[in-house]
């Protein structure tokens, strides 16, 4: 389209408003990750961010949402946290707001061409960098690791549904990898014009799938990714009508119009190469951050010292032995230690104890927390390969308890493995 041609269009009034507010929106919903991808001599930026939303989203609350109760403001993995909905909110206001002050001010001007361009050319790269990160993460199943020993004796009922879904997840090395790269592979093509449609159609329907999952196993990104999801779908609605015609009205599309280049030929030429540095670095960096992450969680040097499965052999409390007996419900049946160090202690009567590790503690020591300010610490000997002796102290009570490890963990969720023919299905 010429420029005469674009002149003379006049957008109408909502869309015009629409394209204010989505504009006003992205740069507030994407300033963080532009911050926390600049070099650490540019942390300041990102730190200076942070504290103005510690210092503006307590006061929305109280003084604008009515809040009765404080909320936290910490990072602590989630993002669904009471912060991160004020925050949201928060964004829509002022988009809102800049937009309805823009569409008064700027009432006299036809479109927004130029302004909903570059915004769709950054809708897609951050789009696309952040399904390569997590598509990355599962290619390389960093994401979900395979479910530890504390996780193989955990049961089905004992789980919460963001657990059963990180173990269901963990299993399969060739799951992950399948949908790491669909991941990838629509971030890749997200990176280009002409595939842009077909990018943006995958991401859309891999990214649905993980929002439902988010939404359905309690797995607080729900925002973030219902995010993620509104940005495919916004990148595919200027292709709407010719999807329809070919994919439902059996009717021929007419052709996308071509990319406008650069009215000055120096930036076209530095489009072109900087767009495949950009491209290239961002999958080295991915992979290489990818590959750094498994070496730390395959270091041996890393693993607990006493990692793995054990039966309890003898349980001496205070003195006495305890048999193993179903009455006996604060007698332990089986030990599971994860990589880390957090135990997780199965009773005769099948409930389970899970305690994490406590920094710091010493070469010979397994402490952990068993209660709000409350410690144990338990010595372990090792007076032959395949027993650990602990001893110490929990709960008030002096135990000395005598473990065997079990080299080959006996799970059928371990020993099952792959069959191309089965006769009869195996669903126990």
């Amino acid at each position: 389209m010429t420029q005469e041609k674009i002149e003379a269009v006049r957008w109408s009034l909502a869309r015009r408003a629409a394209v204010r507010f989505l504009f006003v929106y992205l740069i507030l919903f994407g300033v963080p990750m532009v911050l926390d991808a600049l070099p650490e001599s540019a942390k300041g930026l990102s730190d200076a961010h942070e504290g103005l939303l510690k210092a503006v989203l307590p006061w929305v609350g109280k003084h604008v949402l009515r809040l009765r109760d404080e909320f936290p403001m910490q990072q602590t993995g989630s993002g669904d946290r009471t912060a991160d909905y004020v925050q949201i909110l928060s964004f829509l206001a002022i988009a809102a707001a800049a937009a309805l002050v823009w569409s008064i001010l700027d009432r006299r001007r036809p479109h927004h061409e130029k302004i909903a361009a570059g915004m769709r050319v950054c809708a897609r790269y951050l789009l696309a960098t952040t399904m390569i990160s997590y598509g990355m993460a599962k290619v390389f199943k960093t994401q979900f690791p395979f479910p530890g020993p504390e996780r193989l004796i955990q049961t089905y009922g004992d789980s919460s549904p963001m657990r059963l879904l990180w173990n269901f997840m963990g299993y399969s090395t060739g799951y992950n990898v399948f949908t790491g790269g669909a991941e990838v592979l629509g971030g890749l093509l997200l990176f280009f014009r002409r595939t842009t449609t077909l990018g943006a159609l995958a991401v859309a329907a891999v990214i649905a799938n993980v929002t439902m999952l988010n939404f359905c196993y309690d797995v607080p990104v729900k925002l973030y990714s219902l995010h993620w999801l509104l940005v495919a779908v916004l990148l595919l609605i200027p292709d709407l009508r010719r999807l329809a015609s070919v994919l439902l009205l059996n009717r021929p599309a007419q052709a996308a119009a071509p990319r406008t280049p650069f009215e000055r030929r120096w930036l076209e030429k530095a489009r072109l190469v900087i767009k495949p540095i950009l491209i290239g670095s961002l999958l080295f960096v991915s992979v290489q951050a990818e590959l750094h992450i498994r070496e730390l969680m395959s270091d041996p040097s890393d693993a607990h010292p006493l990692s793995g499965f054990y039966d309890v052999e003898e349980f001496v409390r205070n003195g006495a032995t305890i048999l193993p007996l179903t009455t006996e419900s604060a007698r332990w049946r089986t030990v599971a230690v994860s990589h880390r160090g957090a135990l997780t202690i199965r009773l005769m009567d099948d409930t389970q104890k899970r305690y994490r590790p406590e920094k710091g503690q010493q070469k010979q020591d397994i402490s952990f927390t068993t209660g709000p300010d409350e410690k144990a610490t338990l010595t372990y000997a090792l007076p032959d390969p395949d027993h650990v002796v602990l001893t110490g102290t929990y709960r008030s009570d002096a135990l000395s308890i005598r473990l065997r490890k079990l080299e080959a963990p006996p799970f059928l969720l371990v020993n099952r493995g792959f069959h191309w023919i089965n006769e009869f299905p195996y669903n126990l």
